[in-house]
């Protein structure tokens, strides 16, 4: 019973909290919890909220199967895992709200809210698998090869059981992650659910009812998450105690500057080329009318070639700008306080019962529902940007860094703790090291994330950035300049994470530690 004791009372307390805290702000848009309780009917937050969880579930269901088989053929196949791992993370620095008015034009509504709940789940689960596939310790898999074992025996004995942790870890991020991506595209476009509802809410003033509609999906969303968590735990109760792990040093790279210069261009065009056909695959498969469904020489011309693509170019590359420069805010907010988060987490269990509740929701409110209030206590300015474009970027790093300071292994903990060393200073000596694959692989997810953070608190509040014009060309039908800023963010925002993997690697080189992805 202690746990639940535990719960109860932090529970408790977070309500008095907010009491209080909503009493000292008094305001219209920070209701307090009495008022909510008082004035909402739970018949009316149920309906939207089942809506919601069922579109997201289908979306989390097709994005994760889609994802671990990626993952599995990026392992197998080390030819395909340059391809599959980039088209993987375009899905997630393809702007959503760009993207959701794109599909809204091909789709039906609920096509496009499973879709984007897919497309939020793909990229880190396939971080997860590929990274936990290949922490399978090399000196057990040349063990079993020696016995004879086949492929499918080595990896259903060795590989899988140790993918299964990062997996898992993976599952933690993409289960709220889905269900905020349904919400987004209910904001986009829908005839129901959580998203609908607030929308409505907001406009006839209720905000009430906002709030018991972003508790409500947030307990949802804190429930998947400990669900899956609780899967974990079991499953590393009954993985086998092994002491520490051979330490996998990088094969010698024989290839000269040219050769990799090279075969990287390769790789990069066999990117571009499975990109165009989907994209004129796409427009030609669903008919979309040349209006709104903009082809990829289109594009061409409004940057390169046509009369005035100078002044797009220069419009698209000065918004850009500072779109990146508000991403790289968030990006330092939200890193930042993931690591320190996760630190304190395995030092003080009491910080993970506080911090990780915060943490979902924060993950699963939509960050247009909570605008309002951030902007009412940070104002206008850097630091209302740094925390908006943070909160997305916060959860992926606070529950992968976590999960890699926690299996650290229990032998190499006990030898640094035999020579004297406190809690602190093995976390420095021992679990840090441990867990740099794991930062490394969350920055690749951050990044992207505090870009598209950016864009949000861009487009709702700050009314600059590729963000606003991204929403200002839509309304005013210029949907060759939409399609054009969805470009060259997409194409900044990866090669971004590209120079992110290229820092891992080099790092990853100079401390004898093996990259988690090519």
């Amino acid at each position: 019973m202690r746990p639940l004791i535990r719960a109860a009372v932090l529970a408790l307390a977070a309500v008095a909290g907010w009491q209080v805290l909503a009493t000292i702000v008094d305001s219209t848009v920070y209701p307090t919890p009495w008022e909510i309780v008082s004035t909402v009917e739970v018949a009316g937050i149920l309906e939207p909220v089942g809506q919601t969880v069922r579109l997201a579930i289908i979306g989390f269901v097709i994005g994760v199967s889609v994802s671990i088989a990626i993952g599995v053929l990026a392992v197998a196949f080390p030819s395909f895992e340059p391809l599959g791992l980039q088209l993987a993370l375009l899905t997630y620095t393809v702007p959503v709200l760009a993207l959701g008015s794109i599909l809204a034009t091909i789709w039906p509504a609920t096509g496009t809210r499973i879709t984007i709940a897919a497309l939020y789940t793909v990229y880190t689960t396939v971080i997860g698998t590929v990274v936990g596939l290949r922490s399978a310790d090399r000196h057990s898999l040349e063990l079993i090869e020696a016995l004879g074992a086949s492929r499918l025996g080595r990896a259903r004995l060795i590989e899988l059981p140790a993918a299964l942790p990062s997996v898992l870890a993976a599952l933690k991020i993409a289960a709220p992650a889905a269900i905020l991506g349904t919400i987004i595209g209910e904001y986009i476009g829908g005839e129901g659910g959580v998203g609908v509802a607030m929308l409505s809410s907001q406009r006839l003033g209720a905000v009430e009812r906002v709030w018991a509609l972003a508790v409500a999906i947030s307990l949802v969303a804190g429930g998947a998450y400990l669900v899956i968590a609780a899967v974990e735990r079991a499953v590393d109760r009954r993985r086998p105690s092994v002491g520490i792990p051979s330490r996998r040093v990088p094969a010698p790279n024989d290839r000269s500057t040219a050769e990799r210069l090279v075969q990287a261009g390769v790789r990069g065009l066999a990117v571009i080329g499975v990109v165009m056909v989907i994209w004129y695959g796409g427009l030609r498969l669903f008919d979309v009318n040349s209006f709104v469904g903009i082809t990829p020489d289109r594009v061409w011309g409004h940057l390169v070639t046509e009369p005035d693509a100078a002044a797009n170019r220069s419009e698209l590359f000065g918004e850009l700008a500072i779109t990146l420069g508000h991403g790289a805010l968030g990006f330092v907010f939200g890193t930042g306080a993931g690591v320190i988060g996760a630190v304190a987490m395995r030092l003080a269990p009491l910080a993970e019962r506080v911090l990780l509740p915060l943490a979902v929701a924060a993950q699963s409110v939509p960050v247009v529902a909570l605008l309002p209030l951030i902007l009412l206590l940070l104002g206008r300015g850097n630091l209302l940007v740094g925390v908006v474009a943070g909160l997305v970027s916060f959860f992926p790093t606070l529950v992968n860094v976590d999960a890699a300071l926690a299996r650290t292994p229990r032998a190499a903990v006990d030898l640094v703790a035999a020579t004297g060393a406190g809690p602190t200073r093995n976390l420095v000596l021992t679990r840090l090291p441990y867990a740099a694959p794991a930062l490394f692989a969350s920055a690749r997810i951050a990044i992207p994330a505090s870009v598209a953070g950016a864009l949000l608190v861009e487009w709702q509040v700050l009314g600059n950035g590729i963000g606003r014009l991204m929403v200002t060309a839509a309304l005013q039908s210029r949907y060759v300049h939409l399609w054009s800023a969805v470009v060259v963010i997409s194409v900044a925002t990866t090669l971004i994470a590209l120079l992110a993997l290229g820092a891992e690697r080099i790092i990853s080189s100079r401390f004898g530690l093996e990259s988690t992805l090519s």
